[in-house]
């Protein structure tokens, strides 16, 4: 007999009759400690047989990842001679072996099983419900991850710092701050660090970078921010080396939805300093480049190139986007859509009464054009798609982007120091 989920979870329950000890009612459950390792190993393969069985596609793709992520962060961790990559627990897990990551959400629904609160079919639809939704999350992160360790492994970094900030929830400076804006203080410099830490905030004082190096192959310093979040405080000095975006008229222009790209990079030349804020609550620095991770694998089709037109038109970067495609895009989804022009047969239409009672039939009633979403032939040309997959050498259009923004602030700040050095001429 094959063995399947249902067969371990049969094995499962006949391991509970066979132990009396072992009590699980809808309101506890007790296991005794003499018995409780055999049980949860019992238990964990029940899990992680319904991952294999019924997610045998997302695993295989998760697996591809975890090789990628295992040989990437190994090599930045030895490149940077790093101590440690922070990342939070349950990605952690799902990189690590993706099996286990993703059966971590099975653990409260398969005990509802066990006391009766759920049936075999209730069960099934809540776990594939679960563990879909924590695939697609933790793939979509995974990914992102992966380029960002693959960025920062061609821009060749000699020294890294951490941006510091205040977190709306766990930092006790923040208690009492009830009006948004209304608070001002300095910002932090940032602090050099061996620990490379992927932080997970939603509400700070300050949005700093997420890893901020000094790039030895582009001689500049350079701030990748992923994960955007929201700041509640105001900077008493913004940086005069950056532009800035005043967020009131960002807001007005756009709404305050769906503003934000995977990734924003700001690129500096002197200082580590110069980058240490890139938004307080009234301004944002405009970025030289925005990147957006595309891990799904029809993603074209699949709503977000609206998305990164709206995050493009928004932001206004520098030298503009670029998507970073997992899968190879093919040449036909570059075609302009053609034109869906609705129309329907004579001998099929139905008849339709008009206001003032006149019967036509709908042949004669011309239907407006369907409204089709963008498609990658609409893209405006500073938006690049690049099929990268895991191969970093990809990478290189936006490492070679960023080479030209430093050569631009380069020129900048020549132009100043000689205009400084002859006031007259």
């Amino acid at each position: 007999m094959a063995e399947t989920w249902q067969n371990w979870y049969g094995e499962l329950q006949r391991f509970i009759a066979a132990h009396p000890a072992i009590e699980i009612d809808r309101s506890s459950v007790v296991i005794p400690g003499d018995i409780r390792h055999e049980f949860y190993k019992l238990f964990d393969t029940v899990r992680a047989s319904f991952v294999r069985e019924r997610f045998a596609s997302e695993l295989e793709k998760a697996c591809v990842m975890s090789a990628a992520y295992g040989e990437t962060g190994k090599a930045v961790t030895q490149e940077m001679q790093l101590e440690d990559i922070e990342i939070h627990a349950s990605l952690k897990w799902f990189l690590l072996d993706p099996t286990n990551g993703l059966m971590r959400v099975l653990f409260d629904p398969l005990f509802d099983l066990l006391k009766g609160k759920a049936d075999l079919a209730g069960f099934t639809g809540v776990a594939d419900t679960a563990v879909a939704d924590s695939f697609k999350a933790l793939f979509r992160e995974g990914y992102e991850l992966w380029g960002t360790l693959a960025l920062l492994r061609l821009l060749t970094p000699d020294l890294m710092w951490l941006g510091k900030t205040h977190d709306f929830y766990t930092d006790p400076t923040m208690e009492g701050d009830i009006v948004e804006g209304n608070r001002d203080d300095v910002v932090p410099d940032p602090v050099e660090s061996r620990k490379l830490v992927f932080d997970n905030l939603v509400r700070a004082s300050f949005v700093v970078p997420g890893v901020l190096v000094h790039s030895g192959r582009l001689a500049s310093y350079i701030s990748l921010r992923p994960n955007w979040y929201l700041p509640r405080w105001k900077a008493r000095m913004l940086s005069e080396r950056l532009e800035w975006i005043e967020l009131k008229t960002l807001y007005k222009d756009f709404g305050t939805d769906n503003l934000w790209p995977d990734m924003m990079i700001h690129v500096a030349d002197e200082r580590p300093e110069e980058l240490k804020l890139l938004a307080d609550y009234y301004h944002l620095a405009r970025p030289e480049i925005i990147v957006e991770f595309m891990e799904e694998d029809d993603w074209w089709n699949a709503g977000r190139i609206e998305d990164i037109m709206r995050h493009n038109m928004a932001l206004n970067p520098r030298l503009g986007s670029y998507v970073i495609s997992r899968v190879e895009v093919p040449p036909e989804a570059f075609k302009p859509p053609e034109a869906a022009q609705g129309s329907v047969s004579a001998i099929s239409a139905p008849v339709v009464t008009t206001t003032s009672g006149t019967s036509v039939t709908a042949t004669e009633v011309t239907p407006p054009p369907m409204s089709l979403p963008p498609s990658l032939a609409e893209l405006p040309a500073n938006v690049h798609v690049i099929s990268v997959g895991y191969d970093m050498s990809k990478l290189e259009p936006v490492v070679n982007a960023l080479a030209q923004a430093a050569a631009m602030i380069k020129e900048v700040r020549r132009k100043e120091l000689q205009a400084g050095q002859n006031p007259d001429g």
